[in-house]
């Protein structure tokens, strides 16, 4: 077959970045490494932003959504359907994220052509995609519509309950794990180096050489847990006064989170670095911290919780199914009950006393992802869907 050219599509992209699209920007750049050439579609959501950019060598196309909310929807999916059309004889295949307005859109302007596409959910539960389905407007219809797509990937056991519960079919349904680029484990010097450069871009996050440093990375909303985490931090702050806690990312509770640190005299303890963590990767903060904390009510599959893993920053999530899936208690992380700041508080202590025993779990963790979550194997499977859908399309003509 020759060099496939495939299109993916995420409303939501760079500087706009959560755990899909994390997901989304890794496969492209991986799938382009494996010698596919990739266009990027999202949505213009500021006037000022450049409607083509390469991002990580990756053309990206930015198209109209005007602020109005519903006229942006509205403006941005005839958008999506009009590039398709248009680039229809040059596309093999197309990738969208989440099963909402843009899939809906891709699927029907590309329907009775030879061109597959695949749509992947990306969440599970009450945020989850087939939950919108029945709280957003015309979400019945957008699942309607994306029934119809040539296949629907998930990435957890929940996300195909869930598809198939929503009446997808069974035969268009397709498991693939999200994966995550794997690096070396981080070591004392990995760690210092990581805390230096951290420090000279963002004064604020310099700390005292030996003091704990505890992250979550992820966006802040109230599935994640985070008043939880924010309240066990007390517990902590008793024990190691020096210790901090920094959440890296932004969302709905981001200032409440910040009055509750400051309610229970923890300001200047936990730390949002906002300015600084819209333009930096994830991966200095990951290796300047002790510990990974995922304090989770619900989730699918954690981009964020593989990330911390590939580096070999030890871990700690709730005793939830998604994050079963991905930790063994006591053998790759430390799994905690939900809604229990005092089990957090405790684990958070105990690993950072044992710090043997942590660094032998980050280690057997960091093994677990690259042998069955890498994003050269999540780019692969996602290419060999492609090919046989091209294929089985092709014969079809």
């Amino acid at each position: 077959m020759s060099e496939l050219h495939l299109v993916l599509i995420s409303r939501r992209f760079w500087p706009l970045v959560g755990g899909a699209e994390k997901v989304m920007a890794n496969l492209a750049v991986e799938l382009q490494n494996q010698g596919i050439r990739v266009t990027f579609l999202t949505a213009q959501w500021e006037k000022d932003w450049s409607t083509q950019i390469q991002h990580r060598g990756i053309s990206i196309m930015r198209l109209p959504q005007p602020s109005l909310a519903q006229w942006g929807t509205l403006r941005y999916m005839l958008a999506v359907s009009r590039w398709l059309k248009q680039h229809r004889r040059t596309v093999d295949g197309v990738c969208v994220s989440m099963l909402k307005h843009d899939a809906f859109v891709a699927v029907r302007a590309l329907q009775n052509t030879p061109i597959p596409v695949v749509l992947r959910a990306e969440g599970t539960g009450t945020t989850g995609d087939c939950a919108w389905h029945h709280q957003g407007r015309f979400g019945s219809r957008i699942r309607q519509g994306c029934q119809r797509a040539d296949a629907v990937i998930g990435a957890s056991d929940a996300m195909l309950s869930e598809l198939q519960e929503a009446g997808f079919q069974q035969s268009q349904i397709h498991h693939i794990f999200n994966g995550v680029a794997v690096g070396d484990l981080a070591t004392a010097a990995t760690k210092k180096q990581a805390r230096d450069e951290l420090a000279n871009e963002f004064a604020p996050m310099a700390v005292e050489r030996d003091a704990p440093i505890v992250v979550f990375t992820g966006r802040l909303h109230p599935c994640k847990g985070l008043s939880d985490l924010v309240a066990s931090w007390e517990t902590v702050n008793d024990r190691y006064p020096n210790a901090r806690l920094w959440l890296i990312g932004t969302g709905p509770l981001q200032s409440e989170l910040l009055q509750q640190a400051t309610l229970l005299g923890l300001a200047g303890k936990i730390l949002n670095p906002t300015p600084w963590h819209k333009s930096r990767a994830c991966e200095a903060v990951l290796r300047a911290a002790d510990l990974f904390v995922l304090p989770s009510y619900e989730e699918g599959m954690s981009i964020s919780l593989l990330e911390a893993m590939a580096v070999g920053t030890p871990v700690i999530a709730t005793n939830i199914e998604g994050n079963r899936k991905l930790i063994k208690n006591k053998v790759t992380g430390q799994l905690v009950p939900t809604h229990s700041p005092d089990a957090l508080g405790a684990a958070i202590i105990e690993l950072i006393e044992r710090r043997e025993q942590a660094s032998q779990m980050a280690s057997r963790a960091h093994q677990q992802v690259r042998q069955d979550f890498s994003l050269e194997r999540m780019a692969k499977e996602h290419r060999e869907l492609f090919e046989r859908l091209i294929t089985a399309k092709q014969k079809q003509q």
